[in-house]
């Protein structure tokens, strides 16, 4: 599955580039001592959070759908944490 690369290197750190284009984040550690790996490593964070989100979203409707906290088979904890962590991504206080 080809996927175009969200991140990019530059002389200052590395940039987080929008699906839609144009930069949303810059990633420097230069100055606090983060070295080019870990710069590497935040700036695909950055990148990925949008689809990761989106995954998660999918995954808490699933488990809203087919499955209840009274089901011995419910993921219902990871899903509570999932919601919680949603409720990050939108900005609002966790449920």
């Amino acid at each position: 599955m080809g996927q175009t690369r969200m991140w990019r290197a530059t002389p200052a750190g590395y940039v987080v580039d929008a699906v839609t284009g144009g930069e949303v984040a810059h990633v420097s550690g230069t100055g606090a001592g983060i070295d080019a790996r870990r710069q590497r490593e935040h700036a695909r964070l950055l990148a990925a959070a949008p689809a990761l989100a989106a995954a998660l979203r999918a995954l808490v409707e699933w488990g809203r759908t087919y499955t209840g906290p009274r089901d011995p088979h419910s993921p219902h904890t990871l899903l509570i944490a999932g919601v919680a962590a949603l409720a990050l991504v939108d900005g609002e206080e966790s449920p």
